[in-house]
């Protein structure tokens, strides 16, 4: 199985550093390693000072690259570091917030939109299954630390920035009813059909669907693992003196025990171990109906 994997973690940002985040990526690159027989040097693991916003990009498109061993191609994108929102760019979101990641250089370089990013996973083929991994935080408060040793991998934007983020949300639900309204007026003309009306209401609910980190819908062999909602955090604790973030070390936990679980099993276990261990944040699974059976990295 061509194997090929980008691991990218991020402790030592100049505001508000992380601990868990290195030990992370290079714990499940280890993993993926062991149990896949994937190649060391199709595993690149960048850490801390070395993952700036272009060496990120350039690695992405590395990843991208066909291996041509006719083997089925299998590509991994672990990121582990701050995530935060920026005031939508596009209008293309109901909340008015892009999801961004955030390079070591991200005050002078910028940070990575998940417009970018969706531009950037169109560089893998159609039949290439991409496992996107992202535990870092979107944004939202913060809760009662169920550990006294508890970060949140988010940044905290500025009051004008939440402000911006607000009126684009308002534009965007204004802009959306007044189209709903318009095309239910259009249907009313035209046609009584109950199929139609279903097809019209099932299309209009998955337009109106949050994307999260630039995963396009229409890729179909794209899986995203998230460790929380848009609107949460994520956990960097400490576990038994070790620092992981939360959902990277209950994923390793799983997967060590059982490296063939299924997507949906997996999802729901992460579930599970979370809310047990008294974490406040809910991870993501978005995967096509086609693969959420199938065994994890098979």
């Amino acid at each position: 199985m061509g194997i090929r994997g980008l691991f990218v973690g991020i402790n030592s940002y100049s505001e508000r550093p992380l601990k868990g985040c290195v030990n992370d990526v290079s714990a499940v690159r280890e993993l993926f390693k062991a149990q896949h027989a994937a190649a060391d040097d199709q595993l690149r693991l960048i850490t801390d000072a070395a993952a700036t916003r272009q060496a990120i990009i350039d690695n992405l498109r590395w990843l991208a690259e066909p291996l041509n061993d006719g083997q089925p191609e299998i590509r991994i994108f672990h990121y582990a570091g701050h995530g935060v929102q920026q005031p939508d760019q596009n209008g293309d979101e109901p909340d008015g917030a892009d999801e961004c990641l955030a390079p070591i250089d991200y005050p002078s370089a910028g940070l990575l939109t998940d417009d970018h990013l969706a531009e950037l996973y169109q560089g893998f083929l159609g039949t290439t299954r991409l496992i996107l991994l992202m535990d870092c935080c979107h944004s939202g408060t913060i809760s009662k630390d169920p550990f006294a040793d508890i970060r949140y991998r988010t940044l905290t934007p500025a009051k004008a920035v939440f402000d911006e983020i607000r009126a684009k949300k308002q534009a965007y639900q204004q802009q959306q009813v007044d189209s709903v309204a318009q095309q239910i007026l259009d249907l009313q003309q035209r046609s009584a059909d109950p199929t139609e009306i279903a097809k019209f209401a099932g299309d209009l609910v998955s337009s109106l669907q949050k994307q999260s980190f630039g995963q396009r819908p229409q890729h179909e062999n794209t899986v995203l693992i998230s460790a929380c909602k848009a609107e949460q955090v994520a956990a960097d604790a400490n576990f038994g003196g070790t620092y992981h973030g939360a959902m990277t070390f209950f994923l390793k936990n799983i997967l060590s025990e059982n490296p063939q679980i299924s997507y949906a099993n997996l999802g729901e276990q992460l579930r599970r171990s979370l809310y047990d261990n008294k974490f406040q944040q809910i991870p993501q699974l978005e995967c096509p109906n086609s693969l959420i059976n199938q065994p994890f990295l098979r």
